[in-house]
């Protein structure tokens, strides 16, 4: 029985052989061309190099269309909904239930000011504990609320310096580290 081997897998034989290039006439080892099932050589014609410029070309020559391609793909509803669930777990480690879940309890807006409005970008922002993950990602343990552009901002600006707050921030940063003195 004849052994598979990978897809992109050359033939033994093959390896450390040389090719002349279509595009720009060098000869090159077979290494430094793409794969190709099909072919003496199992590569393609033109070799890495002269496909990587001529990507290139074609991006700048056509980037307007296929930015206008992407934008309009991502503004669909359905990939949109993705797109933010994917970010909610990917950064915060919770579910779009779990945000939904978190604004209804705060009565629908921001955890802060009450705002309807998520202002930004247009959608709330998800408050955690830097303490105890800094930097934009979050464990899930230490999600404190859900806020809006301007409030997140705020909280940003002065997390540590809790008598610079209002007495609203003040109290929402001490109700939500007793409730979770666990981390």
């Amino acid at each position: 029985m004849k052994q598979r081997r990978k897809p992109q897998e050359r033939m033994p034989e093959n390896l450390g052989k040389t090719r002349r290039c279509l595009k720009c006439k060098k000869t090159k080892g077979v290494d430094q061309f793409g794969f190709a099932r099909a072919g003496k050589f199992q590569c393609r014609s033109h070799c890495k190099d002269c496909t990587n410029k001529e990507g290139k070309k074609y991006w700048r020559k056509n980037a307007k269309r296929f930015i206008e391609r992407g934008k309009s793909y991502r503004a669909q509803p359905r990939i949109k909904k993705q797109i933010r669930e994917a970010h909610l777990r990917r950064t915060y480690k919770i579910s779009s239930e779990d945000f939904r879940a978190t604004l209804d309890k705060q009565g629908g807006g921001c955890g802060l000011c009450n705002s309807k409005i998520p202002g930004g970008v247009g959608a709330f922002h998800v408050d955690h504990d830097h303490r105890c993950c800094p930097g934009r990602k979050s464990c899930g343990k230490c999600v404190r609320g859900v806020l809006c552009s301007r409030c997140n901002h705020l909280l940003g600006v002065f997390e540590n310096n809790t008598k610079f707050f209002t007495k609203n921030a003040a109290k929402y940063i001490k109700t939500w580290r007793k409730e979770n003195e666990r981390i």
